[in-house]
């Protein structure tokens, strides 16, 4: 019997694409799509949300030696990257609903997507702009299964100050009776623990409360 292997894409800017409602019946280009996944025995993928600077379009010089140089884009305000992380991320979230894809909010969602033959979709927020700064926000983001924010933001959190974490914490967030989509799985804690631990944070040099 020939082994199977799962193949998981690291990135994709599926969601971002200016076709992207197309992504569940199939569209034209290079880029992932729905049917072609199948095909191609793809099991799940990164799906990059991400917010460009209006405006900008700026060419690339290549390099004589190789590689190229291009302009930095401006920054963009939160007010900006707010509303177009929440529509991309509305997008996902729409496909789930139709039962297009498993948003992976913990590492057993990836074995259960794989077990019932949905694509898996990780959501990964690029760049920090879509975050108020009172990180009101961030519970939203975390529920719609940007996990990813919980270890550096509550590592800023300790640096910044805090004296403690309060985190949730499920073994199987997807069957949690309450707060599923904000809990982390075992293995995500364990990470977090381990960059505090014994007590001090890292790279701060300041012991818990």
């Amino acid at each position: 019997m020939a082994r199977v292997i799962a193949v998981f894409d690291g990135h994709n800017d599926a969601l971002t694409r200016e076709d992207a409602d197309r992504f569940a019946t199939g569209r034209e280009g290079g880029h992932i799509d729905l049917p072609r996944a199948r095909a191609g025995g793809l099991a799940g993928g990164i799906f990059a949300v991400f917010t460009p600077t209006p405006g900008y379009d700026a060419d690339a010089v290549v390099r004589p030696g190789g590689g190229y140089d291009t302009e930095l884009a401006a920054p963009i305000g939160q007010e900006v990257a707010a509303p177009h992380a929440l529509r991309t991320l509305g997008r996902l979230v729409a496909l789930e609903r139709a039962g297009h894809v498993r948003i992976a909010r913990a590492a057993g969602d990836l074995d259960a997507a794989r077990a019932a033959g949905v694509l898996a979709a990780v959501a990964h927020l690029e760049g920090a702009e879509a975050i108020d700064p009172g990180l009101e926000a961030l519970d939203l983001f975390h529920a719609a299964g940007l996990r990813s924010l919980v270890t550096p933001l509550s590592m800023g959190s300790l640096a910044a100050g805090a004296c403690g974490l309060m985190v949730e914490v499920h073994p199987d967030p997807a069957k949690a009776m309450s707060d599923g989509e904000q809990s982390l799985d075992i293995p995500m804690f364990a990470e977090l623990a381990r960059r505090v631990h014994p007590g001090r944070v890292q790279g701060v040099g300041r012991r818990l409360a």
